[in-house]
């Protein structure tokens, strides 16, 4: 993977393995598809975005430290910080969306 030249504080790291899920939070945990994949310190471009299984790989990127980004129509955006559990470099950031919630407007009626 090439790395965006707007995220210059990126470096490429071919050994690391970023990976994830991402899920519906209302929808009995259903994965989500089509998920845009970001890092919060490279917004200018998606990385990549989660597939039918609400998984998603990006290979070859420095990570440690970092913070990734969910976006998706509908749904409210969220940031998972980018876990190594392994002190290894597989790094994984998982997350449950949860729709957006819509406001109603306060109107009042008055009746004659």
């Amino acid at each position: 993977m090439a790395i965006p030249d707007c995220c210059s504080k990126l470096c490429s790291c071919p050994d690391n393995r970023l990976t994830g899920t991402v899920k519906d939070a209302t929808a009995e945990n259903a994965p989500m598809a089509n998920v845009s994949v970001y890092l919060r310190d490279c917004q200018c471009e998606r990385l990549t975005s989660t597939d039918e299984t609400g998984s998603y790989v990006i290979e070859g990127i420095c990570v440690k430290g970092g913070v990734a980004r969910f976006e998706f129509p509908g749904y409210t955006s969220f940031l998972k910080d980018i876990e190594n559990p392994q002190n290894d470099g597989e790094f994984v950031a998982d997350g449950d969306m949860a729709p957006l919630v819509e406001t109603s407007s306060s109107a009042s009626v008055t009746s004659q």
